[in-house]
């Protein structure tokens, strides 16, 4: 993906409703945008201006809105006389655009002071240098789409993103301005819009709105339906939905001495919850080994049971209860277990109150043993 999705559509490819493809390769030579977030300071602005004419570059200086282009334009002149700017927004005869974009284009000016009417489209490789006035006003595919503007050759550019000192900023615009200083390499767009997901919400596929949490649902509870519709759909087993019970009388944690940070802990915790595979689960148990160390008793219990849960919800298996003379098992649909297939178990296997009965005595540290002897012998007998 080359370009900044919106959060809406971002949002159906996670959700399998549309496809996507990624281009992470840049062009030969495209060096990252250096960007900077800061307050307007008049000192940085002259000097970025200045050492971009130097080099025999041009510049952009870009404002949110019409009203603020004169005001712009007038400070430009007081504090870099000696450069040639010009204005372009969108309000202006298309003629006069036109004559602005060509003389910036062929280098008779030095600045193009506009609105973000040149977030997409322009290429011009000799302009390096982009201020973007207010940058709070914008949103974070907008700032992304203007910062490609610049650094479209093989010379360094820088992009500042000044705010208006008089004008606190607020928390979600010091977000935006933290991930395009953190994503400025070259095919940081997909990164740049899932961060965008998180701020935003995925809006609603289903209406013209193209940003904001779903309220009536919340963004968690409709990405969990529509999991299960598509699941559905597609005849793969929902896992979501069947989610089984697994009362096993064992302690499954990671313990604060093994991973001190409670947010990555949390976490791991999820990670291990929205595993759907066992190469996954697999993966994130090598993962824990390489970051922590082996892995301590109660972990090694979290992984077990988590692959318990991947082959219960293949098998149809609802709930398992454990205790120290039996395994009994809830599933969905009753088994069709053969008399020549129940003498091959080594413990009495029975149907009893629409429950298998697995008689197999167990000590606490025997139990996963015994629920993993359960559910291979049910994988067997539904073969």
């Amino acid at each position: 993906m080359t370009a900044t999705p919106i959060p809406r559509t971002l949002s159906q490819v996670s959700s399998g409703i549309r496809s996507v493809s990624t281009i992470l390769t840049p062009p030969v030579r495209r060096i990252p945008v250096r960007t900077v977030a800061q307050s307007f300071d008049e000192a940085t602005v002259a000097a970025a201006l200045r050492r971009e004419h130097r080099r025999r570059g041009q510049s952009f200086v870009v404002c949110p809105k019409i009203a603020d282009i004169d005001p712009m334009q007038a400070r430009l002149a007081a504090i870099v006389p000696d450069l040639a700017a010009t204005k372009v927004h969108g309000k202006m005869p298309i003629r006069d655009i036109e004559d602005a974009m060509v003389n910036f284009a062929e280098g008779k000016t030095d600045v193009l002071l506009a609105t973000n009417i040149i977030e997409s489209g322009l290429d011009l490789p000799r302009a390096n240098t982009m201020i973007v006035w207010r940058p709070e006003m914008f949103g974070l595919a907008q700032l992304h789409q203007l910062r490609g503007r610049v650094g479209r050759s093989g010379t360094r550019a820088y992009a500042y993103f000044m705010s208006d000192p008089e004008t606190r900023e607020t928390e979600s615009s010091m977000a935006r301005l933290q991930v395009l200083c953190e994503a400025n390499g070259p095919g940081a767009g997909l990164e740049i819009s899932q961060r965008d997901l998180d701020l935003r919400g995925g809006g609603d596929p289903l209406s013209e709105r193209q940003s904001g949490h779903l309220k009536a649902l919340g963004p968690g509870l409709y990405r969990h339906l529509l999991e299960r519709a598509m699941s559905s759909d597609r005849g793969q087993p929902n896992f979501a939905q069947e989610r089984p019970q697994l009362r096993l009388d064992l302690s499954r944690v990671f313990p604060k001495q093994y991973i001190q940070n409670d947010a990555v802990r949390l976490e791991m915790y999820v990670r291990i919850a929205k595993c759907r595979s066992e190469p996954e689960l697999e993966e994130i148990e090598d993962e824990l080994e390489e970051r922590f160390g082996k892995l301590p008793v109660q972990s090694e219990n979290l992984i077990a049971t988590a692959r318990l849960e991947l082959d219960c919800c293949r098998l149809g298996i609802l709930q398992i209860d454990a205790g120290p003379d039996a395994v009994a098992a809830v599933l969905r649909e009753r088994p069709l277990i053969s008399k020549p297939k129940m003498r091959k178990t080594r413990y009495p296997l029975l149907w009893k109150d629409g429950r298998v009965i697995y008689r197999r005595p167990s000590a606490p540290a025997e139990r996963l043993a015994a629920v993993r002897e359960l559910v291979d012998v049910l994988e067997c007998c539904s073969g």
